[in-house]
């Protein structure tokens, strides 16, 4: 699974224990109301971003097995190899401080496929060239919309299911995880064949072509108002991550009796919290 450090941005306010169950409850009630949320579930921008998603991780994975390759034809040392890494995550780490306003400012669907045309774009920079100063720039690029494009779609996911993120995040990311074996393998097999391994790197490319000419118009979630990235509905504005409108001292469902009126742990979880200890004032 893709393991990112700005990936927090979208568990940051998830209450995972409600959340579980609530959904435990509501699929034991109604059977029939879950089964036609589980047939739903993978809907238009579900299979949109698990696609546009299995595109980034091809190019991320193949990119360290593709610089092998490059090195042998640019005949560039270890060192700049590893420049080209530094790049890939220079781009990223731009990405960082770039996409906060961009999104408050762009709607999703726009966001979501001008990072595509950019990852696109710097994948024909990377392959295409024959100077290392135009590889570096398209590993710059690859990051830097190969990032854009990640939180994007981490964020539509966490919009669009809201409870059941956590199932659509790890669908995404099981199909992603595929890639690290399949990157590398086509790369070979294009490597012994007349195309090349260059070849390999365009089948992104136009996997997100075709996603576009099937999803160009599907209305994807849009950015909660005023609101915090995959912050809880309906908490309370300015309170805790672990806030719930109206909800007195255990209102977390099978919470300890005896654990704090100030924050009740769910019943079995470990390690047990406790109030820190204060200093007495007469010490």
């Amino acid at each position: 699974m893709l393991s990112h450090s700005y990936t927090l941005a979208v568990y940051r306010y998830t209450v995972r224990n409600v959340y579980r169950y609530k959904t435990r409850v509501a699929a034991r009630g109604d059977p029939a109301a879950a089964s036609s949320r589980g047939e739903a579930f993978r809907d238009g921008p579900t299979l949109l971003c698990y696609g546009a998603l299995a595109g980034f991780a091809f190019w991320l994975y193949a990119f360290g097995p593709a610089l092998a390759l490059l090195r042998a034809e640019l005949h560039f040392s270890y060192t700049v190899l590893g420049v080209y890494s530094a790049l890939w995550s220079a781009g990223a780490a731009l990405a960082g401080v770039v996409f906060a306003p961009a999104a408050r400012r762009l709607p999703r669907a726009p966001l979501l496929w001008f990072s595509a045309a950019g990852m696109a774009a710097g994948a024909g920079l990377f392959t295409a060239a024959r100077t290392i100063a135009v590889t570096m720039s398209g590993a710059v690029l690859l990051g830097f919309a190969g990032t854009i494009m990640l939180t994007c779609i981490q964020a539509i996911l966490s919009d669009r299911h809201g409870e059941r993120r956590d199932r659509a995040l790890t669908e995404a990311n099981v199909g992603a995880a595929g890639c690290a074996v399949v990157a590398p393998l086509l790369l070979g097999l294009f490597q012994a064949t007349p195309l090349g391994w260059r070849a390999a790197l365009a089948l992104p490319a136009l996997a997100l072509a075709g996603l576009y000419l099937r999803y160009r118009h599907q209305p994807l979630p849009a950015a909660p108002a005023g609101g915090r990235p995959g912050a809880i509905p309906g908490a309370i504005p300015g309170a805790g991550p672990g806030a719930i409108p109206g909800a007195g001292p255990g209102a977390i469902p099978g919470a300890s009796p005896d654990a704090s009126p100030d924050c009740r742990c769910p019943a079995g979880c470990w390690p047990p919290w406790s109030p820190p200890a204060w200093p007495s004032s007469s010490a």
